[in-house]
């Protein structure tokens, strides 16, 4: 589990990556807007595939589940994808392994993910100081797309955002990952179950608060 590394069809960043270093292709965007409103890029990669995705932009109040059950077994499926494109192109995937690749992989850490990350981890903090825990005002990016690489400092920022919801409220069950200048996916998974744990945590505190009038000591009510 070394460096990440930009996977070549711009799916994502490969989370159980090694020398030597993979091919990169050009990717070029074009922007419009969708039906919904929503902004809708067409991507036009250098060995010549064209698919176009939407963009998300997330609403600060919005919660997307976690993903923690990543396996070695994503990784090495992630790896033997993109070695067969470094060697082949697009062209020598089967068409299962083509719309696999390219509908998204668990293997890799992409757009989407740190979309996720982000957002949850804002919900987090907003919901968190709601009930008086911490200061608000945390720095989140929530607008991740294909082509962004995410530099060392952008990933220690999502670590350092974590560690501090920790910080104010409660540990869990995984530990948060010293570093994630190079992450591999088990510091993802962890990563995203701390979220998951924090979140559960908050609704269980939520649901057992007795507001005023609910109760009273030596109180004897019959129900």
């Amino acid at each position: 589990m070394n460096d990440i590394k930009v996977m070549d069809s711009g799916n994502g960043y490969d989370l159980e990556s090694a020398a030597p270093a993979l091919v990169r292709y050009k990717a070029e965007t074009e922007g419009s807007c969708g039906g919904d409103g929503s902004p809708e890029i067409a991507a036009a990669a250098g060995y010549g595939s064209r698919r176009l995705y939407q963009e998300t932009a997330y609403a600060e109040d919005e919660w997307i589940e976690p993903v923690w059950g990543r396996t070695q077994a994503d990784a090495d499926r992630a790896r033997y994808l993109n070695d067969k494109i470094a060697a082949g192109g697009l062209g020598s995937l089967t068409s299962e392994e083509q719309t696999q690749w390219l509908s998204g992989l668990l293997g890799c850490l992409n757009y989407d993910d740190l979309n996720r990350i982000e957002t949850d981890t804002r919900w987090l903090s907003q919901t968190l100081h709601a009930y008086g825990y911490g200061l608000a005002g945390l720095e989140h990016k929530m607008d991740w797309c294909m082509t962004d690489l995410p530099m060392i400092s952008a990933m220690e920022r999502i670590r350092t955002n974590v560690q501090h919801l920790i910080d104010i409220y409660h540990g869990q069950s995984a530990q948060l990952p010293a570093a994630l200048s190079s992450p591999g996916w088990q510091e993802i998974n962890d990563v995203e179950r701390i979220l998951y744990e924090m979140r559960d945590m908050i609704d269980r505190m939520a649901e057992s608060f007795l507001y005023c009038g609910a109760a009273a000591c030596g109180q004897a009510a019959g129900l």
